[in-house]
């Protein structure tokens, strides 16, 4: 995990199919990635190597809840765990597939995914960037009004909070 939290170092890392995780390692494995660094190791000589250091964006894309998993490992949900990988749920069902734009089947509009996806990559991130270069607005003074929100005064304990100010000093 550490391998790929520090490939998707500054970017987005998108775990899928959580429930192929042993439920037991869910809980340690979201205040891993939550904490930006890795475990201490030596070289084979035993001096110490240096730390593999990450800050990314983290979640969860599977069919299976991280609160499930850590509950079926026997775990209990923290707090901690909620501010490091956010749980956004899907109002849909079926997400992408609850509207099939004309396919008569999921399995179409899967596949009519797929092909266009090998054509058309790239031009998301290729125009975000450029108008971020060429956008002068102040952020931090939206965020704060963000922040101001209902929701985020009314959460328990602070956590949207907290999770906002953390993705905001990043």
């Amino acid at each position: 995990m550490e391998g790929a939290a520090s490939l998707f170092n500054d970017c987005l890392l998108a775990l899928d199919e959580i429930g192929e995780c042993d439920a037991r390692d869910v809980g340690r494995i979201i205040y891993a990635l939550g904490n930006g660094v890795g475990k201490q190791r030596a070289n084979r000589s035993g001096a110490a190597r240096s730390l593999t250091r990450w800050r990314c964006a983290a979640l969860s894309s599977g069919e299976v809840s991280t609160e499930t998993m850590i509950h079926e490992g026997g775990g209990k949900i923290k707090a901690g765990q909620t501010v490091r990988l956010v749980i956004v749920r899907a109002a849909w069902a079926y997400g992408a597939f609850g509207n099939l734009h004309s396919s008569p089947d999921g399995a179409t509009f899967a596949n009519s995914i797929r092909q266009a996806a090998t054509v058309h990559y790239g031009h998301a991130g290729r125009t975000f960037l450029e108008r971020m270069t060429q956008d002068n607005r102040d952020w931090s003074a939206g965020f704060e009004q963000a922040k101001a929100l209902p929701i985020f005064s009314q959460a328990a304990e602070g956590q949207a909070k907290r999770v906002a100010a953390l993705w905001h000093g990043w």
